[in-house]
């Protein structure tokens, strides 16, 4: 998206609808937002989501809602309604990279084609939706079973070792806090510990969480550290041909040393 859309956007969003001195109108939204949507398709990047849901929070603010009446503000989720009409209309996939829109051309459907769009999602990792801590973690365990689905499995390695990394210093930040900073944060960096003093550090302290996993042991560092070197691998390597049988091997190991740890990461949080 080119500079000159981003600031129009910006200023659109700046705008201010009304004032309780001064209230606003359902034909100015209806005027301002037809006009903006005339200029988003014109560009073709209506589809993006960030703009769209700009545009939703936008109309939504109570503060709108307070100056209109019902009948207003239904005709105003009518609007809501159109962009999410044209936003369907316009897929990312359709979207031209210049500022202005050239509908794609049709093209006949292929099997491969179609194929390719229907794959059939596989998991590397499946933890229950309620064990997940927040959307951080949700998008992260995706993005490992995505990959895994497409077979990029460098990429998968790379994403299990971030998981396993972020679980391990949120650990120690909910346990150690402030006062033992240095367990998980470098000060004079400004950055946290490497993968491989983090597992150092959670290892010495063991004992402590012991009470709430009481499994907690030698053998545990031990998985953690083999995903670690794999992420490494796969990270650093020039030459690193992972293969699907090499993740299939590991998966129950994963499982495990992930719910473990989000078992301990919801205890401390």
């Amino acid at each position: 998206m080119s500079s000159r859309i981003k600031k129009e956007i910006m200023d659109l969003l700046r705008e201010k609808f009304g004032t309780e001195k001064k209230p606003v109108t359902v034909q100015a939204i209806h005027q301002r937002i037809n006009r903006q949507l005339e200029i988003w398709l014109s560009y073709g990047i209506l589809a993006e989501k960030n703009i769209v849901t700009y545009a939703y929070a936008r109309l939504n603010k109570i503060k709108i809602r307070s100056f209109l009446t019902l009948d207003e503000w239904t005709k105003v989720q009518q609007l809501i309604s159109k962009i999410k009409e044209a936003e369907s209309k316009y897929s990312l996939s359709q979207q031209s990279k210049s500022d202005i829109f050239i509908p794609p051309k049709k093209s006949p459907k292929s099997k491969t084609a179609s194929s390719t769009s229907k794959k059939k999602k596989a998991f590397y990792l499946k933890i229950k939706d309620e064990v997940v801590p927040d959307s951080f973690y949700q998008r992260l365990i995706d993005d490992i079973n995505k990959s895994y689905t497409f077979e990029i499995y460098s990429a998968t390695l790379i994403l299990t070792r971030k998981l396993l990394e972020n679980i391990i210093i949120d650990i120690l930040k909910f346990k150690y806090k402030m006062a033992n900073l240095d367990l998980f944060y470098i000060r004079d960096q400004g950055r946290h510990q490497s993968f491989h003093i983090l597992i150092k550090n959670f290892e010495t302290k063991l004992a402590d969480f012991k009470p709430f996993i009481p499994e907690l042991d030698s053998k545990f560092i031990e998985k953690i550290e083999k995903f670690k070197q794999e992420g490494n691998a796969s990270a650093h390597s020039i030459i690193n041909n992972v293969q699907k049988k090499d993740l299939d091997k590991n998966k129950s190991d994963l499982k495990y040393v992930v719910d473990v740890l989000l078992k301990l990461h919801s205890y401390l949080k």
